[in-house]
């Protein structure tokens, strides 16, 4: 059935059923009374059954005519609904999205996100840089990324979080090392006795460590100062000291048997986060907020520990 036919009907049809009459109707549309009769019997033909009794008090609707209503006002809805689907799938499938993330995530977000999401709109143009977490901060603000993923970021006004989960800090080591013997948490005093693998402090892991030194009066010299995960966890694999490094980006080399991860033990720890970051205000494509729904709901880092 042809819906601008369809449609046009219905509008003369809900006019004489509002007015209960013809004539006045027919004012209402600026059309002659003759085109809507034609078309009100038209519209009884084609579902077979009177809309409308004919008598001196006028056209009365009957039983059918709202039933008709109610059926036509379910089909709008649906169409408004495919209209709006449609929409979407055109912008999911020619939408571009940049973001910057931490290494830590890096992983995740590419085999357990992303993966999917290019499979299901391959057309999506994406960029991905891995970035240090002031670094990514500056590229939310400015509007270079739309998403951005950061370990421990600093609170930021022009910053919406959009999804968060505490995860913990390591003291990764071969599992020969003296301390991989350890049960439960360790000090910072304890981990620090042996040479230190770190991150730079412009990294949001690095400055956490460092802020707990400062917390409790120690200074940390750095055997070996890398702003790469692959560099920080050989270098744990191949010597006798330890690596600071965050739970979920070691859990491959130890479900591996590669290395040994014991937690840090300070209360600086209990509410540190990775998080997904968007600028406050910014519109987002739907593209962008597929991607989100991708990342919060499939990436295991903000799914397998404390996720807020």
């Amino acid at each position: 059935m042809n819906m601008d036919l369809n449609r046009n009907r219905m509008r003369y049809f809900e006019a004489v059923k509002e007015h209960k009459s013809i004539r006045r109707a027919a004012e209402q549309l600026n059309a002659k009374p003759s085109v809507i009769t034609r078309q009100i019997q038209t519209l009884e033909n084609e579902i077979g059954t009177e809309l409308f009794e004919r008598n001196h008090k006028g056209m009365i609707p009957t039983e059918a005519a709202y039933f008709l209503t109610e059926f036509w006002l379910s089909c709008l809805a649906q169409k408004e609904n495919l209209d709006d689907q449609l929409r979407t799938l055109r912008e999911i499938q020619h939408g571009h999205i940049q973001i910057s993330l931490c290494e830590d995530v890096a992983e995740s977000f590419l085999n357990e996100a992303l993966s999917e999401f290019i499979h299901l709109y391959p057309k999506v143009e994406i960029v991905a840089n891995v970035r240090a977490t002031n670094a990514i901060i500056g590229n939310v603000v400015e509007n270079v990324a739309h998403i951005g993923i950061a370990y421990n970021p600093p609170m930021c006004a022009d910053i919406d979080t959009h999804a968060s989960s505490r995860h913990c800090i390591v003291a990764a080591m071969r599992p020969g090392h003296a301390l991989a013997q350890r049960t439960g948490p360790i000090s910072l005093q304890d981990a620090i006795e042996y040479p230190c693998g770190l991150m730079p402090t412009s990294y949001g892991l690095g400055q956490l460590v460092q802020n707990i030194a400062c917390a409790e009066a120690l200074t940390i010299k750095a055997a070996f100062t890398s702003n790469t995960l692959l560099m920080l966890k050989q270098y744990a694999k191949a010597s006798d000291g330890i690596s600071f490094l965050t739970d979920f980006s070691v859990r491959r080399e130890i479900a591996a048997g590669e290395l040994v991860a014991i937690p840090l033990a300070h209360p600086l720890l209990n509410n540190q986060h990775v998080k997904v970051l968007v600028k406050a205000k910014r519109p987002l494509t739907r593209a962008v907020q597929e991607l989100l729904t991708h990342i919060k709901q499939r990436m295991t880092v903000f799914n397998d520990a404390g996720f807020d």
